[in-house]
């Protein structure tokens, strides 16, 4: 413990330069020397090293979700003012107020042109929006194929708290870029608009934002398709590295070309990655679960006529 000043949401707002645009596809950026260092050495110390350990098992990796509020994140939190106050200062409203305004062109680009009349009033109230805080603990061979992201994330801020340095070259997170002349549909195929009975219908250019996968190794027993991974490398570049470093905060606004991977197949042996993942979400609404409920009925129903046949 220390008597430090906690945290605060004015720590934690992003500077206006987050905003200098990469590429023309998305925007995504780091800021280096997030918090004051005093703060940065306070989240580092108290982060839930045993706790986390604890709860990986034979895994690669393990969150911690604040959100979730179950007695174990209760407790830890009640005996860590560091990320008691973290925590508070990113669910404050005036850290969600600020932080819209700031990327409020962002944010209506995430959709395509043809649609952001429709839904730009509704990503821009910050009554649908809510944050979530998570914590994030990964160790060597774990690999987060290239993705997308899930569709109701606006915005995803990813704070690098490495206990040891010296893992800058192989924890950090690699943006893709699409190849020239790769449309839209180019996604489909890595999404789940490829299985079930989605792949029967034409209705992919209607979907506001997409969620595209690869396959993930979560355990030591898990296998990347390599099939797989040659058809996205038909498609998709290799862009930025953000290297994985002491109080750096990555982030990036979610669209359909936000593409991403974290690859810890070279990672240090007997060290963990840790980072603080903060996502601004979308609520989903009624709507937003009628098409999901709606296949998994119809999809039950074609099982069971299977089985009677």
């Amino acid at each position: 413990m220390t008597s430090q000043p906690v945290v605060t949401h004015e720590h934690v707002l992003l500077p206006p330069s987050v905003l200098n645009r990469r590429n023309p596809h998305y925007l995504h950026f780091w800021v280096d020397d997030f918090i004051p260092p005093h703060h940065d050495v306070q989240l580092r110390a108290e982060y839930p090293t045993e706790l986390l350990q604890s709860r990986i098992g034979d895994r690669l990796s393990t969150n911690l979700n604040f959100h979730d509020q179950s007695k174990e994140v209760s407790e830890f939190l009640s005996k860590s003012p560091a990320w008691c106050a973290y925590y508070a200062a990113f669910s404050s409203p005036q850290w969600l107020t600020t932080t819209v305004e700031l990327f409020k062109s962002e944010f209506v680009r995430r959709y395509p042109s043809m649609i952001r009349p429709l839904l730009s009033r509704r990503v821009l109230n910050v009554d649908n929006l809510e944050v979530t805080v998570a914590l994030s603990y990964s160790r060597r061979g774990f690999l987060l194929s290239p993705h997308s992201d899930d569709k109701f994330k606006v915005l995803t801020l990813i704070h690098y708290l490495p206990e040891n340095v010296g893992a800058e070259a192989t924890g950090g997170t690699r943006f893709f870029l699409p190849k020239p002349q790769v449309r839209r549909n180019a996604l489909r195929q890595f999404s789940e608009w490829s299985c079930s009975l989605r792949r029967f219908l034409p209705l992919f250019w209607l979907v506001p934002t997409t969620e595209m996968s690869l396959t993930r190794r979560y355990t030591e027993g898990d296998a990347p398709d390599h099939t797989q991974r040659a058809k996205f490398d038909e498609s998709f570049l290799q862009g930025d590295y953000v290297e994985y470093r002491t109080n750096r905060m990555s982030g990036f606004v979610k669209n359909d070309w936000t593409i991403h991977e974290l690859d810890l197949s070279g990672f240090p042996n007997g060290q963990y990655r840790r980072a603080a993942l903060v996502n601004v979400r979308l609520r989903p609404t009624v709507w937003s679960r009628v098409f999901p409920a709606t296949e998994a009925l119809l999809s039950y129903i074609k099982h069971r006529l299977t089985r009677l046949r």
